[in-house]
């Protein structure tokens, strides 16, 4: 059981790094108004990782979703409306377990 949990926890955290770029790639104004002071991009984005990690640990899996959901994919390079979809398709497979 142990590896599976591993696997899942894993997979968390890759769909947390994935999720804090994706923001930063959408929407870099609004991600840049919310970096702390002195703090980098990078470290910005480091910090919304650890942040969506623990969100989709404790069970915000859901909130996750309807944050993505909330983008139109019309407004979206390819690109990027690609990885929402990847994004969304990863949440929902963690979600179901």
């Amino acid at each position: 059981m142990r590896g599976k949990e591993s696997k899942r926890d894993e997979r968390i955290m890759s769909v947390a790094w994935r999720m804090a770029r994706f923001a930063e790639e959408v929407d870099p104004y609004e991600f840049r108004d919310n970096l702390r002071m002195d703090e980098s991009v990078e470290e910005g984005v480091q910090r919304a990782a650890f942040e969506a990690c623990s969100d989709l640990r404790g069970g915000g899996l859901g909130r996750c979703i309807d944050w993505l959901e909330g983008f139109d994919p019309e407004d979206l390079d390819k690109e990027q409306a690609k990885e929402r979809k990847s994004l969304l398709k990863e949440l929902r497979a963690l979600s179901k377990g």
